[in-house]
């Protein structure tokens, strides 16, 4: 089955331009949970990769909606 998405952000998953640094401020999160989301984040990443062979949190649009795969067309 494949699934596709539309997304208005490029943000990768995690990083300084990924979805916790990003937009978590606008949520109301302080520095210490931007950090530790951003860890969540990268972790959530690291176990998607060792479970399914993709490597997708520094794609672009990777960080849309806390988390979804942006596949390059």
């Amino acid at each position: 089955m494949e699934v596709i998405a539309v997304n208005d952000v490029s943000n990768p998953l995690w990083g300084p331009e990924g979805a916790a640094f990003v937009y978590a401020r606008q949520k109301g999160a302080s520095d210490a949970a931007i950090s530790f989301l951003d860890k969540g984040l990268r972790r959530l990443d690291r176990l998607v990769g060792e479970q399914l062979s993709i490597q997708a949190g520094t794609l672009a649009g990777a960080g849309a909606a806390g988390g979804t795969r942006n596949s390059p067309p």
